[in-house]
């Protein structure tokens, strides 16, 4: 919903097309992703209650959050072997979660209203729509690997 959101917002065209789609090792990894999309919450719930999955404030430590990472690469349906833009970084789950999340608001406070895609104007915005480049070039410093 926020892709095409930004791209109705962000003015992207009638040819937009979005879809989204996870890479997995095996079938088997791919089964079990599967599933774990569609629990349902009260099941989640339980399986915090038997000590299978963490409660809050027991997250990865830090040794595992180093080791992971994440990439997104965007890819134009008619050319699908190269990438359009990729977006890499760490453990997404906190480190570059927090991050987005600091560069936004820092973005908000030190960027001129007239310097940002919203230009201070109200409404329900996305980030990539209110707060376009200013926002790419904030989480770039941050150390996310954003290229196009």
């Amino acid at each position: 919903r926020v892709v095409r959101r930004s791209a109705l917002l962000g003015g992207y065209g009638d040819d937009f097309r979005y879809d989204e789609y996870a890479v997995a090792p095996s079938e088997q990894v791919a089964v079990k992703m599967a599933k774990n999309v569609s629990t349902p919450p009260e099941k989640l719930a339980a399986l915090v209650e038997a000590g299978k999955l963490p409660r809050p404030s027991q997250g990865p430590d830090q040794a595992t959050r180093a080791a992971s990472w994440f990439q997104l690469d965007v890819f134009d349906a008619d050319d699908p072997a190269t990438p359009l833009a990729t977006v890499a970084g760490g453990d997404p789950g906190y480190d570059e979660t927090a991050k987005m999340v600091a560069e936004a608001a820092l973005t908000l406070l030190h960027t001129p209203r007239d310097d940002l895609p919203c230009r201070g104007q109200g409404g329900v915005w996305t980030p990539a729509s209110a707060l376009g480049l200013p926002l790419v070039d904030r989480l770039r410093r941050a150390g996310l690997r954003i290229t196009s």
